[in-house]
């Protein structure tokens, strides 16, 4: 997951999946997240790469 604060979202790349943070605590249900399209998806690691975010876990 990576962690993007100016838009208080957690963003899993492999599922496309986006979580709200809301009032500093992710919402981590699948029912309340959204699944975002291929240009979304692009948008947001292009996002990830330009501004160094590291991942929220270490392999």
């Amino acid at each position: 997951l990576y962690f993007i604060a100016d838009e208080d979202a957690l963003y899993n790349p492999r599922l496309h999946r986006r979580y709200d943070v809301r009032d500093g605590i992710p919402v981590m249900l699948i029912s309340e997240a959204t699944t975002v399209s291929d240009a979304e998806h692009s948008r947001i690691m292009a996002k990830v790469s330009a501004q160094n975010i590291a991942p929220t876990f270490t392999e």
